[in-house]
């Protein structure tokens, strides 16, 4: 049934769609428009086609968003995307959001850390990681565990990709390497506290390591975060 009502779509409006299944069921065509790299007529054209057809409806009294009729609906056009322009379509919905919220929009940093993950692997894990990261500290921040667990999974996606001065930045910024409290520590020493963990140590954590906030997700969150999952952030896998 759903094959049936996409089959009469245009192609400029199969092309509209396809941004629109990237961005989510509810759509902007703030995000819409500079990811199909269409005109705006003919956006708006496509959209009205869409309608028409019962495939996406209007949202009463957003002026620009729309959503699709039926969660299935945009499942069924992201779906028969091609993993290249799935690809390209996050990245450009991922920089559309920076224009227009900027980088440190904490209000849509969960959607940013969705979209670079979807890019990690095609030269984007330095932005996946980081919006991952600040996507985890901000649920975390209001008790949402299970959100947390997500995004820092997310996280460990994107190390996969991550070069070597990645990976130590990150390790120093979520708190993989801190200094015990209270004690003063010089440059030199603060450099061995926060160096990438070595496989030749015993535990593959550096002196002084303890596990970060965050880790704490783990706890509450039916075991998503698990000690094989920290091992692999610290560059070790797990024994047990």
């Amino acid at each position: 049934m759903i094959q049936r009502r996409l089959a009469p779509l245009s192609a400029d409006t199969v092309q509209v769609l396809s941004a629109a299944a990237v961005v989510g069921r509810e759509f902007d065509l703030s995000l819409v428009a500079p990811a199909c790299e269409l005109p705006v007529e003919h956006v708006l054209g496509s959209l009205s086609e869409a309608v028409a057809l019962g495939v996406v409806t209007e949202e009463p009294g957003a002026v620009g968003r729309c959503r699709f009729s039926h969660s299935l609906m945009r499942e069924v056009v992201y779906e028969r995307l091609r993993i290249p322009l799935r690809i390209q379509l996050h990245r450009r919905v991922g920089e559309a959001i920076e224009r227009l919220y900027g980088t440190g929009s904490r209000a849509h940093v969960a959607e940013l850390a969705r979209h670079f993950a979807e890019v990690a692997a095609a030269g984007e894990a330095a932005k996946a990681l980081d919006y991952a990261r600040q996507a985890g500290e901000r649920a975390m921040g209001v008790y949402a565990y299970e959100e947390a667990a997500a995004q820092y999974q997310r996280a460990l996606h994107a190390l996969k990709f991550a070069g070597q001065t990645i990976l130590f930045a990150a390790s120093c910024s979520c708190g993989w390497a801190k200094p015990r409290r209270g004690r003063v520590i010089t440059s030199t020493q603060k450099r061995r506290t926060c160096r990438p963990p070595s496989s030749a140590e015993g535990s593959g954590r550096p002196s002084g390591w303890r596990a970060p906030r965050w880790a704490m997700a783990s706890r509450r969150s039916r075991g998503v975060w698990s000690t094989g999952s920290l091992s692999a952030c610290c560059g070790k896998r797990s024994t047990a």
